[in-house]
């Protein structure tokens, strides 16, 4: 044979043979799961698929029956599907994933609503678990909702969760005992009559509820008592009684104690709290909390209530006085609050009310209200008949400061005659809740914000707004620099992130900048990027125009903005 052909055929098959050893180990390779990837199962307990049997493999053809199955069988980076129809039974996991790429998953099958109904107890619950996701899944007429404890990055997203008959326990969705950096979004959360729907305590810290639609709670819809969570984009709606709740709280058994400072309440629809006078959309009765850009209306009771809770005991022994002090409340939208008041109760329900409730003397002081706007706030207050001479000298009647109105920056219809709340808090245009050194201007308490559209509650404002660039600066610039640190007067007007979002997006003269972290003890803030200010240079959120706007909406921006979603099945509307 010709040695040409023969030189030839042997590359020819060598170039074969190394093609096919690159086909075969490409096969092994795209084989192999990635890391984190982990196996798929599936709960089938009506056998859509195939016949269940706890025994089977869990593939979508031999799928297991019942949950119990995978609580007990499922690894770090699992995923379980869990196809429609009602089960009895708990997810009560017990393994845990390991990062946020190796989680254990429960999820809906695609096009599938499975529901878990009938538990006495929760009917999720995680104790000393990490980095596992409940999703799209129905839980009804269980005792209760989800129980967090000693626990991290949970996840629970896009449940529907309803009609607690409380058999035992008083909380819905419970976190507790150290629990942190879990996440409770997108869900719909609603309809106990007993009780806190989502309470924090016990040092359950660093927690996001985001984008939940939360109502009909029989004490509240949320209750935070710890630190450094973020409430924000929700909607919460609760005619049983306070919307939302902020409260330090010190005495007590363990599932209630806790101490609630540096949270962020924002960009929530907070509304039609009740049935009756006492019951506010905002009850704070803790310091260092920020509150902002919320759309608080038609609460029956105050829009905001800063109250009291009496001295106890904190953290190491210490003694402590709970109650709102240093709070930053601020761009708030409080509209048609302290509504169908009787003529002995219209004392404790305004826009915003300071209240001492137990009578031991300590005050609410200190605290930053700016830039919120206030309008058509309990109307019967300017009416004589609706007032209680007697109220302001009975040591039972509750103390109040009423905060109805305001233009601009000024607060109005303060009475005046009533006990002092506390002295230093401030808000805007360097008035302080001194009394009769309030200035005061009845002929505009009704001044029209012209809301985009009022009757349907859109609350942003219109190019007319006498409330456009009539807001004030948050802090200011203390002395000039240049660098990516910077000093300000009060840097608790801002937030970090905590480590769950981004940080706020601020502007410090005409630089748009990020805040990536926060030392409150030195009021100093650490920025994105290198700049170089000024002494007193304005510092607030972005604004256009000559300075902020007053309320949750800045006109023309989507910063802060929040659009009222439609009413829950139920809801009151006035």
């Amino acid at each position: 044979m010709n040695n040409k052909i023969i030189k030839h055929n042997l590359t020819a098959m060598t170039k074969l043979f190394t093609l096919l050893v690159l086909i075969v180990a490409g096969l092994f390779v795209f084989s192999v799961p990635a890391a984190g990837a982990g196996n798929t199962r599936y709960v089938d307990k009506d056998s859509k698929g195939g016949t269940c049997s706890d025994s089977n493999s869990g593939t979508i053809s031999q799928p297991w029956c019942t949950i119990s199955k995978a609580n007990q069988t499922l690894s770090a980076g699992d995923t379980v599907y869990i196809r429609g129809g009602t089960y009895s039974e708990a997810i009560v996991p017990q393994t845990s994933g390991t990062s946020d790429t190796n989680m254990i998953t429960y999820i809906n099958y695609t096009g599938e609503s499975p529901i878990i109904s009938g538990i006495n107890g929760y009917p999720i619950s995680f104790n000393n678990k990490q980095y596992i996701k409940v999703k799209g899944i129905t839980l009804k007429g269980n005792s209760r909702f989800a129980e967090i404890s000693g626990s991290n990055n949970i996840v629970l997203d896009g449940n529907n969760f309803s009609d607690a008959n409380f058999n035992t326990g008083y909380v819905s969705i419970f976190l507790y005992g150290g629990s942190h950096h879990n996440k409770i979004i997108n869900n719909f959360i609603g309809n106990n009559s007993i009780g806190d729907i989502i309470r924090t305590s016990n040092g359950a810290d660093y927690n996001l509820f985001e984008n939940n639609t939360v109502v009909n709670g029989g004490h509240s819809c949320i209750n935070i008592r710890s630190r450094y969570n973020i409430i924000r984009n929700n909607v919460f709606d609760n005619p049983l009684e306070k919307a939302t709740e902020i409260a330090y709280q010190v005495s007590g058994s363990w599932d209630v104690m806790g101490v609630a400072e540096f949270n962020v309440l924002e960009n929530n629809i907070i509304r039609n709290a009740g049935p009756t006078y006492n019951y506010n959309g905002l009850q704070l009765t803790a310091p260092k909390n920020i509150i902002r850009f919320n759309e608080f209306y038609n609460n029956i009771g105050s829009g905001i209530g800063l109250g009291t809770t009496g001295s106890g005991l904190g953290p190491g022994g210490n003694s402590v006085d709970p109650y709102a002090d240093n709070n930053h409340i601020y761009h708030n939208t409080i509209y048609k609050n302290g509504i169908l008041v009787s003529q002995t109760q219209w004392q404790i329900s305004y826009g915003m009310s300071l209240t001492e409730y137990n009578h031991d003397g300590t005050k609410v002081t200190n605290n930053k209200i700016v830039n919120n706007l206030f309008y058509k706030n309990n109307p019967n207050y300017n009416n004589p008949n609706y007032y209680s001479s007697s109220c302001k000298s009975d040591p039972n009647c509750l103390t109040t400061y009423p905060i109805n109105f305001n233009v601009g920056n000024h607060v109005y219809q303060i009475d005046v005659d009533r006990n002092v709340q506390g002295t230093g808090n401030y808000f805007g245009s360097d008035q302080e809740l001194l009394g009769p050194n309030f200035s005061q201007n009845s002929n505009q308490n009704y001044l029209d914000p012209l809301f985009v559209d009022e009757a349907n509650k859109n609350f942003k404002l219109t190019s007319g707004s006498p409330y456009i660039d009539k807001g004030e600066f948050l802090t200011k610039t203390v002395g000039s620099g240049n660098g990516n640190i910077v000093t300000v007067n009060d840097a608790m007007y801002f937030t970090d992130g905590f480590g769950l979002v981004e940080g706020d997006t601020i502007k410090i003269g005409n630089d748009i900048v990020k805040i990536t972290a926060i030392n409150y003890n030195n009021n100093q803030l650490t920025i994105n990027n290198n700049i170089t200010w000024s002494n007193s240079e304005g510092v607030s959120f972005p604004y256009s125009g000559s300075a902020p706007d007053i309320g949750a909406h800045e006109y023309q921006s989507t910063l802060g903005d929040t659009t009222p979603p439609a009413a829950p099945t139920g809801a009151r509307e006035i």
